[in-house]
């Protein structure tokens, strides 16, 4: 009998021993688990999103960030080996994902260097003219938060309306196909966009330190169809602003090529540059 309860008392004791073991263990384990980077197949996905309604195919490109379902899944940065596995986990193969934004973030010294896509191979070796794209339905994404009534026609029309009431109208200068105004605004009225307006750009001085470089900042906002907007943001010096815009606005249609093929988003093609 004694040695029936001893060899209980002994098989409680390594029970014991097991689930401590065990409960010491998972905390590690656990860490381990949440941090394991995507599977080669995440990596390669490319998923179906809705955006606006409209199907896309969105590679999975460290050059993107989504935002999901009005914010509620919070953003995913591809970027990010945890936040895309997220995402894959989000956006299951067969069942389309809902999402308010496709952001483009075109840091030449971040995800362009080592960036293997369709997506970068648009837009990364020109990741020194533009800097950032957005890609969102107005009324389902917080535009206005990533500052994108900066460039839009509406913006510019606006701010005519006010200065003819309280000042002197703004002369324009003629610089190719824009018409460039004192406030920043550059307006290109034969170059029309998917609403019928001309394309609009804001651009003010760059400054690095605190001084002005020469170079400018410049943004513009415009429909590109099917319910959809963009803001592109773009660096470029005064005399290279339109040759730069042109350049961005193309990459831009091939990304949306890319994304929506057969859709015919983006702008009427500019017109020819001057000689």
């Amino acid at each position: 009998m004694a040695a029936r309860r001893g060899r209980l008392w002994a098989g409680l004791l390594l029970a014991g021993v097991g689930v401590l073991g065990l409960a010491m263990a998972a905390p590690g384990a656990w860490r381990a688990w949440s941090l394991r980077p995507p599977s080669a197949a995440c990596r390669a996905r490319t998923f179906d999103v809705t955006l606006a309604g409209l199907a896309l195919r969105l590679p999975a490109s460290p050059l993107v960030r989504v935002d999901a379902d009005a914010g509620r899944h919070g953003g995913y940065p591809l970027a990010d080996p945890l936040r895309l596995r997220d995402f894959c986990g989000y956006a299951r193969p067969g069942r389309g994902a809902r999402i308010t934004a496709i952001r483009l973030n075109l840091d030449p010294t971040g995800p362009c260097r080592t960036a293997r896509d369709r997506i970068a191979a648009i837009a990364c070796p020109d990741a020194a003219r533009w800097t950032r794209a957005a890609l969102y339905s107005p009324t389902e994404f917080d535009h206005l938060a990533i500052g994108s009534s900066l460039g839009a026609y509406a913006s510019f029309r606006r701010e005519r309306a006010v200065t003819e009431v309280n000042e002197a109208p703004m002369e324009a200068t003629r610089v190719g196909a824009f018409d460039r105004y004192p406030d920043g605004f550059w307006v290109a009225p034969a170059w029309i966009t998917a609403s019928g307006e001309p394309v609009a750009i804001s651009c003010q001085p760059h400054h690095d330190g605190g001084a002005q470089t020469g170079l400018l900042d410049c943004t513009t906002t415009h429909a590109v169809g099917a319910g959809l907007q963009t803001t592109l943001d773009f660096r470029a010096p005064p005399s290279d602003v339109e040759a730069t815009a042109r350049r961005v606005e193309a990459d831009l249609g091939l990304v949306l090529a890319v994304l929506a093929p057969g859709q015919g988003l983006g702008m009427t093609p500019p017109p020819p540059a001057a000689d």
